[in-house]
This record gives C-alpha cells, structure tokens and sequence, in this order.
C-alpha cells in the first residue's frame, strides 16, 4: 500500500471518524498536516496515520508533479467507485421491477389483507369460544355453590333438630332422676310405717297397764310426725 498517496477530505474523516468540517478545522489549526489543491484539502495517509498513533507530523504543504497525479488519480478513482455504485443501483432497480411489477405488488398486497382478515375472524371465534367456555365455568360455580348453600343448610336443620332432641333427652332423664328419687324416698317412708306398725303392735301384745300404753303410744306419734316433717 503506497503510504503517501493522497487522501481527500472525505476519506480522512472517514479514517479518524470525524466530520469534514472538522477535518478541515484540524487542517487550518496545524494539527493536521495538508496540501492545498484548488479549493480543496489534501492528506497524505502517512501523515494522518502519524496522526492517529499521537505523533508530530512536519508540515508540507508544497506539491510535487506526483502529488498532482496522484490527487487526480485519487479522485478519478472516487468517480469510478460512485459510478460503480450508481451503476449497481440501477441494476437492483431492474431487478426488482423484473420480478415483481406494481400489479404484483398490489395483489400480494390484496391477498395480505385477506388472510389478516381471515386471521382477525379466526381469533374473533376463538375469543367467542373463550368467552362461553368461561360463562359456562361461572354458571357451574354458581350451581355448585347453590347446592353446597342448600347441603348446609340441611345440615343445619339436622343440627338443631339434633341438638333439640338431646335437651329433651338430658330432661328427660333428669325426671326419670326426680321419680326414682321419690320412689327411693317413698320406699323409705313405707319402712319406717312398716317399722312403726311393728313397734305397735308389740306394744298392744305387751301384758303392760294403761299408763305405760298411753306413753308409748304418744312417744310412737312423736317419732313419726318427725319423720314425716323429713
């Protein structure tokens, strides 16, 4: 690679990635060493690769007769090189109308739209299936939720009923308790009488006189109206 072949102002900017303007600002500063053609700037690669490595570049702004060429062949090739490229765009051009002309293009545009529309109806449907699937989840929420309110219900019926049926039983036995209290006691009182018969008619057999007789007999009525005061 020719190191001192002449460099425009683009493709020094492109090199060091800056702008023309500040090419051309660095150019007039002495930062950048150039040589005048015309109007324009020029760059030798060697100096603006001294350049980017931080080093300190002679200024030369004299111009050889081989400067001069190769300035002009720099930009003769630069032409070439956008000629090239305008060239290939309008093949690419050609190209692309040769395969698909506006017609084509506006009927696979047209078929586009069709099957968007398709894909729009499509995933309308699915989203109406979505819908009634999860109306039909609500609805059987809703009726099993009824059927376990009514299941409790029932339930609670039966509790109370239940619980109303052990009242009555629990009083129940506490009667039965009271009348087999009575009996005990009753049983009890009838023993003592069966006592007391006996006490007076051992009494009544008793060779004994009256006033004996009338003794006993009163202290028989004492103990009993005691007793019956228990």
């Amino acid at each position: 690679m020719d190191t001192d072949k002449l460099m425009t102002t683009n493709k020094v900017a492109e090199m060091i990635a800056c702008s023309v303007k500040t090419v051309r600002a660095k150019a007039k500063n002495g930062e950048i060493p150039y040589k005048k053609v015309g109007d324009d700037y020029r760059f030798k690669r060697s100096d603006i690769e001294i350049y980017l490595d931080g080093g300190q570049v002679a200024e030369d702004t004299t111009l050889g007769a081989e400067d001069v060429l190769g300035t002009q062949s720099s930009e003769l090739t630069e032409i070439e090189e956008a000629i090239k490229l305008a060239e290939a765009k309008a093949r690419l051009a050609e190209v692309n109308q040769s395969l698909l002309s506006q017609e084509d293009i506006n009927i696979a545009i047209t078929s586009i739209d069709e099957k968007r529309k398709e894909a729009n109806a499509l995933i309308d449907k699915a989203n109406e299936a979505v819908e009634k699937a999860i109306a039909r989840e609500e609805e059987s929420d809703k009726s099993i939720n009824s059927k376990e309110a009514t299941h409790k219900s029932k339930w609670g019926d039966v509790d109370s009923r239940e619980k109303d049926f052990t009242e009555r039983q629990e009083k129940f036995n506490a009667k039965v308790d009271s009348v087999e209290a009575r009996e005990v006691e009753a049983d009890a009182k009838i023993a003592e009488s069966e006592d007391l018969k006996r006490l007076i008619k051992l009494v009544i057999l008793r060779d004994c006189g009256g006033d004996v007789w009338y003794e006993v007999a009163a202290e028989i009525n004492r103990i009993a109206m005691a007793r019956n005061k228990k």
